[in-house]
């Protein structure tokens, strides 16, 4: 009875290594894969890179088995297919002339870009400096005292700047305290819509009370009923952060994210197929490596003529070597099959525009794909697409369902001829269907680095001023 047990343990060992293997191949991203590969390929001689077989009609590389997917296609399914990373098939001259990838905006970059054509020549090195001195949290770590002092300046001239800073988006960076920060934010959502009664004042002087939910004493000290303190509570939850910067660097990528330039290397390339446009789509799903990889045949026999520990030493190699392929078989067909179903479910966003977008979730995708949602969730993760339009965008944009309405948030904006409040422009997309709260327009107005009203309205103000 012992004896038939014993195989169960490493059965399941096997099963184990293979899945966790499997998964965390799917979170690499091809830059990370091909690193990983290299590695594994200098250090197990029971692995080899060989050149996959051809096509004899187009000559395309087959990395998988079976006829060639782009001169036999199906008839009503998106073609996809593993392809030669670009960059292999580039020479040397011309990878050298490539530009070099943009480098995302930083906070102090946001933040000068807004104030800078307001600034004098000689308050542009203090605005620098301070910027300069912003921490992580967006927060001004020294009182403009010291600044003036550093600088040689006067007090004013630095509280001057200091304030154009404060006042940017996102508002309260610049801030001396998180106090100070929150406070600023409630003045500038004040120009744009009502402030709660009691907001300020529960920042300004009882926000241990209000950490400890003590509601029935904040109301009691200012005099307010135990529901308006809810309210205000509620509002300073959801509109307020102590730590402005963290807003940048969480929403900052989304600004950037459509640059053909940011990212240069790409997961997966849509396109539309030359002699059928309204056709299905093809789909290239790049592979690590120039090349297919595999067990070594000659390395696996050369084990078997071996004899004890040689041979057990080894045949690990092999081991090794085997649930590497099976694994990255696993995880390319895995892509293929999440590029297929993005082909399918996201065609009109790929030819077309963010409003295009059609909402999807991880986990409808899951189900379509007879996957668990982490799988999808590790197959997008890090990972970017490249679309007909040239454009470059992180696979997970395919599953943002505010981008429809981001893009129209964003055209709203770019054709106001006063500047529109987040009321107005909720007003807006209400005739066109859209039915979200105020909070919502201002959440997406930041994702997409649109400035509030009352600095579009100094812009449009500056802009007439200058004409």
């Amino acid at each position: 009875m012992a004896i038939i047990q014993r195989p169960q343990p490493r059965i399941r060992q096997v099963t184990t290594a293979h899945l966790t293997q499997t998964m965390s191949l799917l979170e690499l991203s091809r830059a990370e894969m091909n690193e990983w590969l290299n590695s594994s390929l200098a250090s197990n001689p029971a692995l080899e890179v060989v050149e996959p077989e051809t096509c004899p009609s187009c000559h395309r590389p087959l990395y998988q088995s079976g006829p060639c997917p782009v001169c036999h296609p199906a008839k009503e399914e998106p073609i996809v297919f593993l392809s030669t990373p670009p960059a292999r098939r580039q020479s040397v001259e011309e990878m050298d002339n490539l530009p070099e990838p943009a480098q995302p905006e930083t906070l102090a970059d946001h933040l000068m870009s807004q104030i800078g054509p307001e600034l004098s020549d000689e308050e542009r090195p203090i605005a620098a400096y301070l910027l300069a001195r912003l921490d992580d949290n967006g927060l001004m770590p020294e009182p403009p005292l010291e600044s003036a002092r550093f600088l040689h300046v006067s007090p004013t001239a630095v509280e001057k700047v200091l304030r154009m800073i404060q006042r940017c988006d996102p508002p309260g960076v610049g801030a001396l305290s998180t106090v100070e920060a929150l406070l600023i934010q409630i003045d500038t959502l004040a120009e744009t819509g009502a402030v709660p009664a009691g907001v300020r004042e529960i920042v300004a002087g009882h926000l241990e009370e209000l950490a400890h939910g003590e509601f029935a004493a904040i109301a009691k000290a200012l005099r307010l009923s135990r529901a308006a303190v809810e309210t205000a509570a509620h509002f300073i939850k959801v509109n307020l952060t102590p730590y402005p910067g963290r807003t940048y660097f969480r929403n900052g990528p989304a600004r950037t994210e459509s640059d053909p330039e940011l990212y240069r290397e790409a997961e997966m390339t849509f396109r539309v197929q030359p002699n059928n446009p309204t056709g299905p789509l093809v789909v290239e799903v790049y592979a690590p490596l120039a090349g297919r990889v595999r067990v070594n045949p000659e390395f696996r026999l050369m084990v078997r003529t071996l004899t004890g520990e040689e041979r057990e030493k080894w045949n690990e190699k092999v081991e090794e070597a085997l649930l590497i392929d099976k694994c990255l078989r696993q995880s390319q067909n895995t892509m293929m099959r999440l590029a297929a179903a993005l082909a399918e479910e996201q065609r009109a966003f790929i030819l077309g525009s963010d409003r295009e977008s059609k909402p999807l979730t991880r986990a409808e995708l899951a189900k379509r794909l007879d996957v668990h949602e982490s799988t999808v969730s590790r197959a997008v993760s890090n990972k970017r697409a490249a679309l007909p339009s040239g454009r470059i965008v992180p696979i997970a944009r395919f599953f943002d369902r505010s981008l429809s309405v981001r893009d129209m948030v964003r055209t709203i904006v770019s054709d106001e001829s006063k500047a529109l409040s987040d009321t107005e422009i909720v007003s807006l997309l209400e005739k066109e269907g859209v039915h979200i709260a105020r909070r919502t327009v201002a959440k997406y107005r930041a994702m997409e680095g649109i400035l509030p009203m009352s600095l579009r309205r100094s812009q449009h103000s500056h802009a007439r001023a200058t004409t």
